[in-house]
């Protein structure tokens, strides 16, 4: 439970589940599923984001790392 609090805490403040503007228990649950699916698409861009960052770090040094280095020439 511990882990939770902190998500419902950042969904609440980020994704403004504080306050719901949709009709009902439908609404309910319309708001909380989109609220979860910006949730994860933010994590999941936060991760595509350090991958292609580490993709490109490997590209750049495949291509100045011998420059730099002369030890590691192809």
């Amino acid at each position: 439970m511990a882990g939770i609090e902190p998500i419902i805490g950042h969904l609440k403040q980020d994704h403004w589940m504080s306050r719901n503007y949709l009709l009902d228990e439908q609404g309910d649950l319309v708001n909380t599923l989109l609220a979860a699916a910006g949730f994860n698409l933010r994590k999941m861009l936060k991760r595509l984001k350090a991958e292609a960052l580490n993709i490109f770090a490997k590209f750049i040094w495949r291509i100045f790392g011998p420059i730099w280095n002369p030890k590691y020439t192809l």
